[in-house]
């Protein structure tokens, strides 16, 4: 499925992109691609998978492509993870006739969630229940030394931070949606995905790193100047990151930093450290998709 995800992305950008071949071979080399496809096995890119389709969707039907976007938004959210609906809300702001693509999406999963219902109960919801799990590396964790000290959180009841997460990242980018509204949408989609669960890692605090895998593709044909050292630089990095991290957190016990005198031990300061890099870098892919959607939009006007 990934080497099918990669080919069709590969056919998407290589009319307009000269370099679309060499940024399929450095995705290929990338440290996190091997680990979480090939060792892990995170079915994440699919979310990828899926937003391309509607995208190619929106390309070839520029004026008429709600009905589309949401046959193939609802089966995303039917055929992956709960996690995918990150993306409506942003994408409700961009989408020509919102109330449209609702109702397309609402025939297809309102007979299958009744089915289930009736099957199983509330049994379906067991995956999203599994969301509670405090994660790294994420805002949360990296601050919560800071936070201990004026409110503590249970591991066993995190709902509220979950929420605080999801709220704050459908917020942001439905703003940045808002932002790029006078584009086409045929030129912020991508961006705006990126920026999506990008935003979702660094405010969930039940994200964990494997979910780069969601967006990593799109990050190096959508974003990524392979001309600039440091773009390269910042992705290999990154890369390296995902994968290091989560294997020091679990060697180290997968500490919960709950007090600053915890840092005094050298591998806990090296893990958080390695946690803050992280996340600086999700605000950094943040902050490329963002200038991409508003440079756009800033072209489009001139």
């Amino acid at each position: 499925m990934e080497t099918l995800i990669v080919w069709l992305t590969y056919q998407t950008y290589k009319p307009e992109r000269e370099n679309a071949l060499q940024a399929t071979l450095i995705y290929w080399m990338l440290p996190a691609s091997f680990m979480y496809i090939l060792i892990d096995g995170q079915e994440e890119i699919w979310f990828w998978g899926l937003a391309l389709l509607m995208w190619r969707h929106i390309k070839r039907k520029p004026d008429n492509y709600e009905t589309g976007v949401g046959i193939i938004f609802a089966l995303a959210l039917l055929t992956t993870k709960a996690t995918f609906v990150f993306f409506l809300p942003a994408l409700l702001v961009i989408v020509r006739r919102p109330i449209k693509m609702l109702l397309v999406m609402a025939a297809i999963g309102l007979p299958v969630l009744i089915f289930l219902y009736a099957k199983i109960g509330d049994l379906f919801l067991m995956p999203i229940q599994h969301t509670e799990q405090l994660m790294t590396p994420n805002l949360f964790s990296i601050v919560r030394p800071f936070t201990e000290v004026f409110v503590h959180i249970d591991e066993t009841n995190s709902t509220i931070v979950n929420w605080l997460g999801l709220l704050v990242t459908m917020g942001v980018t439905s703003y940045m949606a808002f932002r790029g509204r006078t584009n086409a949408i045929g030129k912020t989609f991508p961006a705006l995905f990126i920026a999506t669960f990008a935003c979702m890692m660094i405010f969930q605090a039940s994200a964990p790193g494997a979910y780069l895998i969601a967006y990593l593709l799109a990050v190096v044909f959508e974003i990524l100047d392979l001309r600039k050292t440091k773009d390269v630089v910042i992705l290999l990095a990154l890369s390296w990151l995902t994968v290091v991290q989560p294997f020091v957190n679990v060697y180290i016990g997968q500490p919960d930093y709950t007090n600053f005198a915890m840092l005094t031990k050298p591998f806990y300061l090296f893990e958080l450290i390695l946690q803050v890099l992280n996340v600086a870098c999700f605000f950094w892919i943040v902050a490329k998709a963002y200038h991409k959607i508003v440079s756009s939009t800033t072209r489009a006007a001139l």
